[in-house]
């Protein structure tokens, strides 16, 4: 595998982590269920950590596509200062988490204040995550930041191709 299979595959963990523990956290403290928080508090934290190998392939991706057609040097570096922050607030999320994790084990009386200073803090670094997702994903596929959609010749309303797909003969 090269880094950029790399990168692909683990830039994906602490998106989809982050939201299916806050998911939890949400259902855990709607139904004030301890076990439930923890392992809420817990995905936080291993979602979290997962930042870091998509963090450290993210160079050799960057070396493996930056000379390929089409791919611009100054997407490269917004997706690079995007992942930069997005990395630093997920690190913060993981580490509140382990801390509410700690505090709800040791029962420490402000760990059910804790849970929703993860989720304001969750729910930004998913913001954040996101948002250098979508500049990574522009590097290759630019189309993704026009505004207009594209439509297709011959398609449209009373055509009877209103998806865009051609109708076969004799149907």
């Amino acid at each position: 595998m090269n880094s950029q299979l790399l990168h692909h595959f683990f830039n994906h963990i602490p998106s989809i982590g982050l939201v299916i523990g806050l998911a939890l956290l949400v259902y855990a403290v709607m139904i004030k269920s301890a076990p439930v928080v923890r392992a809420a508090l817990l995905t936080l934290t291993v979602a979290a950590l997962a930042v870091w190998p998509a963090n450290a392939t993210g160079e050799g991706a960057e070396e493996l596509v930056e000379h390929l057609p089409g791919v611009s040097e100054a997407q490269i570096h917004r997706h690079e200062e995007a992942a930069e922050s997005a990395f630093l607030i997920t690190i913060a999320v993981g580490a509140l988490a382990l801390v509410g994790l700690v505090a709800h084990w040791r029962k420490w009386s402000f760990a059910p204040s804790l849970n929703w200073v993860v989720l304001l803090a969750g729910a930004v670094a998913v913001w954040f995550l996101v948002g250098a997702s979508h500049e990574g994903g522009l590097i290759r596929h630019p189309e993704m930041g026009t505004a207009a959609v594209q439509e297709t010749p011959g398609a449209g309303p009373g055509t009877g191709t209103e998806t865009g797909e051609e109708e076969e003969e004799g149907e």
